[in-house]
């Protein structure tokens, strides 16, 4: 690993090796919270990445994982592997929900972050879940080296510590880092929209071109109207999505917007397998690559971390890969989907009216 101040990874399986041969040379610390951590039977990404926290334990090395009770539920209630990691030293917290507000979407908000530090020198974070099947998904993660993984690593104790006293994580109004690339997280308390006022901000500020990747595609009506009036000023908005979803509502509700972003001027790409990653740029200029979907759960409820960088390489590196993505995907025509059957228009009605759940 060299000392380059990033690198990008795009499978779930480039991802993965990075992180564990990061892991395997941390002398110091390792923290990791992660949305979901699963698959932790022998032969399984999740077991090698459980036995390589044991191993660094035992060594003495410090290890604490952050992970979401229910992404990562077959680990909160595995109390046979628990056990092996508080044997080994594996200090473990789940973010659980606590109701701190009448608002009913705030019982849904998760810690769907992806971040992982080591020695509080190397941060990982993006999209990336460690799961078997995301082993050959198209999915984007960042490695940092300097100022902005010190930040993720403060930001990662300030969670710790809330979880020990309220059970649930915390996010801070903040963005730190070396002024080229900083993180940004947000959460339901402080930090509720600070994700989402950053990109519409960036998205107002557009000459040029805003290229969004999301394995969803549900924004809150502030974000849509503003990649509608980029769209407007003559910017080229593209919109790249995976063609099917895991989960069928999602599909609906993705769809449901599609007529409205093509009559406003945006391009939207179908991608042929599934597509993971969570990627904004604007004009060249401007990035952000984290665990943030295009939705409301991702923008105004959930604990969020992502990268936002001008650094000029690592933009040119995401537009390059936006357009390899593009040479795959299918593009979607408006007259021609105007003239889509009637069934599928009544079960995009279904999905639109969970968009504000989702």
């Amino acid at each position: 690993m060299t000392d380059q101040p990033w690198h990008l990874t795009f499978t779930g399986n480039d991802a993965w090796q990075e992180m564990l041969a990061a892991i395997s040379t941390a002398t110091v610390s390792i923290k990791l919270a992660h949305y979901i951590l699963k698959d932790v039977k022998p032969g399984k990404i999740g077991y090698e990445f459980a036995t390589a926290f044991i191993e660094k334990a035992r060594a003495g090395v410090a290890v604490e994982l952050i992970l979401d009770a229910f992404g990562s539920h077959p680990i909160y209630t595995d109390w046979k592997l628990r056990r092996a990691f508080a044997q080994a030293g594996v200090r473990l917290r789940f973010h659980t929900i606590r109701r701190t507000t009448p608002h009913p979407l705030f019982f849904f908000a998760r810690d769907h972050r992806k971040l992982a530090l080591v020695d509080s020198r190397v941060a990982f974070l993006g999209g990336i879940i460690i799961e078997d099947r995301a082993r050959s998904w198209r999915d984007t993660q960042i490695r940092l080296i300097g100022p902005a993984a010190l930040e993720a690593g403060r930001a990662f104790d300030r969670s710790w510590h809330s979880i020990a006293e309220r059970g649930s994580s915390v996010a801070d109004n903040m963005g730190s880092g070396n002024g080229v690339t900083r993180i940004l997280q947000s959460g339901p308390h402080r930090a509720r929209r600070a994700i989402l006022n950053t990109y519409i901000e960036a998205i107002d500020g557009a000459a040029e071109s805003v290229l969004v990747t999301s394995p969803y595609f549900v924004p809150p009506r502030s974000l849509f109207r503003a990649l509608r009036r980029a769209a407007a000023r003559g910017v080229a908005v593209h919109i790249l999505v995976p063609e099917r979803q895991m989960e069928r509502i999602m599909e609906f509700a993705n769809a449901s917007f599609f007529e409205a972003a093509l009559a406003g001027g945006m391009r939207v790409h179908l991608y042929p397998s599934y597509l993971h990653a969570k990627t904004v740029t604007v004009d060249r200029e401007w990035a952000s690559v984290g665990s943030c979907n295009i939705d409301r759960l991702s923008l105004e409820y959930n604990y969020e971390f992502t990268a936002i960088s001008r650094d000029p390489a690592l933009n040119r590196a995401l537009v390059e890969q936006f357009g390899r993505d593009l040479r795959v995907a299918r593009d979607l025509e408006l007259n021609a989907w105007r003239r889509r059957p009637y069934w599928q228009r009544a079960l995009e009605t279904i999905g639109a009216l969970a968009r504000p759940m989702l």
